[in-house]
This record gives structure tokens, C-alpha cells and sequence, in this order.
């Protein structure tokens, strides 16, 4: 698993790089940005499942 500083640089950067892409699209139905959305999405998965797996321990 990575650590939470990687996870949350990702989160970031992801943010940026979708952020960038609706800007740029004029379809938010557009298939780049459906990736770099589905990439935040298991980006902020992990982060979610790192924090609970911290609570268990």
C-alpha cells in the first residue's frame, strides 16, 4: 500500500489534471475526462481505505 503523502500528492495531482480537462473540453462526456475522473475516484479510494485502516488498528 502507498503511503498517505504519495496518496494525497496523487489526489492533488489528479484534482489538477481533471480540473485542467473539463477546462479544455468542451463534453464532460469526453473519454479523457471519464479517465483522469475514474483515476481520482480509485485515487481517493485508497485514500479512504488507508484511513480505515488506520482507525482498526
Amino acid at each position: 500500500m502507498k503511503s498517505v503523502d504519495r496518496i494525497k500528492e496523487d489526489i492533488e495531482s489528479l484534482r489538477e489534471k481533471l480540473l485542467r480537462l473539463i477546462q479544455s473540453k468542451e463534453n464532460l462526456a469526453d473519454p479523457e475526462v471519464i479517465k483522469a475522473s475514474i483515476l481520482l475516484d480509485n485515487a481517493l479510494n485508497d485514500y479512504n481505505n488507508f484511513i480505515i485502516s488506520s482507525l482498526r488498528r
